[in-house]
C-alpha cells in the first residue's frame, strides 16, 4: 500500500522533472506535499487494493489454521470449486470496513508528520 502511495506522489512529475500542480504545495526537494484529503483518498485506495489482492491468501491461511495444513488446502480448493472466485473473497467487506479507516488515518498521519519533519529541519 505504501509503495502505491509513494508512486502516486512521484508520478506527478513530467519528463523534464517539473511537477505540475494546482493548489499543491511544492517543497524544496521537488516533492509535492499532499493535502490531508489527498492522503486519505490515496491511502484508502491503496489499502483497499492490498486487501483485495491478499484476501485469497488470508482465506487460505484461515482455513489452514482451522483445518490443518493438508485439510486447509483441500478446503480452499473446495471453496473455489463450489463457490468460484466469490468463495475465496468471502469476508472481504468486513475486512475492507476494518482496513479502510485504519489505513486512511495512517497515511494522513504519515504525510503530516513527514511535512512537519521536513519543515523542522
Amino acid at each position: 500500500a505504501k509503495s502505491l502511495y509513494l508512486r502516486f506522489k512521484k508520478s506527478r512529475r513530467d519528463s523534464t522533472g517539473t511537477r505540475h500542480y494546482g493548489g499543491f504545495k511544492q517543497n524544496n526537494d521537488s516533492i509535492i506535499d499532499l493535502t490531508p484529503a489527498e492522503s486519505a483518498i490515496i491511502g484508502g485506495i491503496a489499502g483497499c487494493i492490498s486487501s483485495v489482492v491478499t484476501q485469497p491468501m488470508d482465506v487460505l491461511r484461515t482455513l489452514m489454521m482451522t483445518s490443518g495444513p493438508a485439510n486447509g488446502i483441500e478446503s480452499f480448493k473446495e471453496a473455489l470449486q463450489i463457490n468460484g472466485v466469490r468463495g475465496v473473497y468471502r469476508g472481504l467487506v468486513p475486512r475492507l470496513a476494518y482496513v479502510l479507516p485504519s489505513v486512511t488515518i495512517f497515511f494522513v498521519a504519515y504525510e503530516l508528520t513527514q511535512q512537519k519533519l521536513q519543515n523542522w529541519q
